[in-house]
């Protein structure tokens, strides 16, 4: 087999396994309603109520070990497609063993890699590598895919769970309030969106909690231009990249 069989065969494992897995684990996670709102009264003014959202169920750590598989498999199959590109080059075999797919912060970073893999014999394959845009900030995810694999070798958390809030018409909270729960929130901890009068409590409808697992961008790389990324689309995202690219090989 050669190594573009290889990042074949490990991409169509992620999409026929392991990302069904995550899916199924998600799933569980949401049904198990990890978050409710609760209606208090300010304790420094009882003339005003708070409507808080409260966890009740921290996001399992299965989830991270299958989302931190799934990210290794993916990170695999472009070091694959990465090798063989190098090898068509002429790149000498004890270079090979150095390549792994080409990332880079700026475009001259970026650009340095690639060298390394085609030896500026081809431009073809320079631009193939670069229209996966793998640089920072480019938003094809690329960069943070292999950010991410090796943000898990410091045991940061690769999920947080993402709440939106919605209500009937002529409420507060018509458009959706989004709330980004990091990891730094435990079990009990509190988040108010919303204050009151007191004498409006009775009225006061509480909105739909609709919680779903996102990325965690912000903690893991401290870049603040991302926002949190579903979980399963930031997947489906790096898949779908993967799998043309090796189509364009």
């Amino acid at each position: 087999m050669s190594e573009l069989d290889d990042a074949k065969a490990t991409i169509s494992y992620v999409e026929n396994t392991l990302k069904p897995e995550l899916k199924i684990l998600i799933g569980d996670y949401i049904l198990s309603a990890p978050v409710h709102t609760v209606l208090q009264l300010d304790k420094k003014d009882p003339r005003t109520s708070l409507l808080k959202i409260k966890v009740t169920k921290e996001i399992p750590v299965q989830i991270d070990f299958k989302l931190s598989d799934i990210i290794n498999h993916i990170r695999s199959s472009y070091n694959y497609i990465a090798i063989y590109i190098a090898k068509r080059n002429g790149v000498n075999s004890e270079e090979l063993w150095k390549i792994d797919f080409p990332t880079g912060e700026s475009s001259e970073k970026l650009n340095n890699k690639i060298k390394k893999i085609t030896l500026d014999r081809s431009e073809e394959d320079k631009n193939l590598l670069l229209s996966t845009r793998p640089i920072k900030k480019s938003g094809s995810y690329v960069w943070e895919l292999f950010k991410y694999n090796n943000t898990t070798k410091h045991r940061k958390r690769l999920t947080s769970a993402g709440i939106s809030t919605t209500g009937p018409l002529n409420t507060p909270w018509t458009k959706n309030i989004r709330i980004a729960m990091s990891h730094k929130y435990a079990i009990g901890d509190e988040r108010g969106i919303m204050s009151f009068p007191t004498t409006l409590a009775h009225t006061i409808n509480k909105p739909s909690i609709i919680t779903n697992v996102t990325t965690n961008f912000k903690e893991m790389t401290g870049d603040n231009s991302y926002a949190e990324i579903d979980v399963m689309n930031f997947i489906e995202d790096a898949i779908c990249v993967c799998k043309k690219l090796i189509n364009s090989v």
